[in-house]
């Protein structure tokens, strides 16, 4: 496993001939085995960060550093699909393939016998508390937490060595949510993953090892 290091990150947009800041100089270390929280107010610049850790994005300046390399260096189409994976509010599950399908789909795609996806599904399924009564199930027959799981075992199925969450618990009710909470911190703790999670819920800034809050493009720690 490895974490994620920024190195004096900036990041700003033209907009009509203006160019507005939204990143302002930040250097973090966010370590593997570990959960960290990013709290900040919408329109913050939070899903500009998650974008600069996933490599969607390049900081205008500094750099996000992960192995030893910038994800300027890196071959960013492999580092999305390697490396980091990305658990969303909105879950992003095919409606038309199955929960197992849905999990063994990007091991597909990475050229892995269908075999070998099958079984991997299954463990990761496992891992997040879902057993083979629901393989054969469709999203739409699923609990927005059992979706959230679904989402969250296909992530693990990556292989991926970082997994970032934006506002995880955000579509689920209370104890749904705490659900969701526990299998990150599992994930973290036990399983050596570096946890990035963008988020509202106090709840998981109350369980994570280090809390960020991101104001006026900078991020100070709590």
């Amino acid at each position: 496993m490895a974490g994620i290091e920024l190195k004096h990150i900036q990041k700003a947009y033209t907009v009509d001939g203006r160019t507005l800041p939204v990143l302002k100089d930040i250097c973090l270390q966010i370590p593997e085995n570990s959960i960290t929280v990013l709290l900040g107010k919408s329109g913050c610049g939070k899903t500009t960060f998650l974008s600069m850790l996933a490599g969607l994005d390049l900081p205008s300046d500094g750099a996000v550093e992960f192995g030893g390399k910038t994800t300027a260096e890196l071959n960013r189409d492999k580092y999305r699909m390697d490396d980091v994976a990305l658990i969303c509010q909105s879950f992003n599950l095919f409606p038309l393939l199955t929960v197992l399908e849905n999990v063994m789909y990007p091991m597909t795609l990475r050229g892995i016998s269908a075999h070998k996806a099958k079984e991997t599904a299954k463990e990761k399924l496992a891992a997040v508390g879902l057993d083979e009564t629901y393989y054969k199930r469709l999203p739409d027959m699923l609990s927005g937490g059992e979706q959230q799981r679904v989402a969250i075992a296909r992530a693990l199925a990556s292989d991926a060595k970082v997994l970032l969450a934006d506002e995880p618990t955000g579509n689920l009710d209370t104890e749904n949510g705490k659900n969701i909470i526990d299998i990150l911190k599992t994930l973290a703790r036990e399983q050596g993953y570096c946890v990035i999670v963008v988020t509202h819920d106090l709840g998981i800034a109350a369980e994570a090892d280090e809390v960020l809050h991101l104001s006026d493009g900078m991020v100070k720690a709590e």
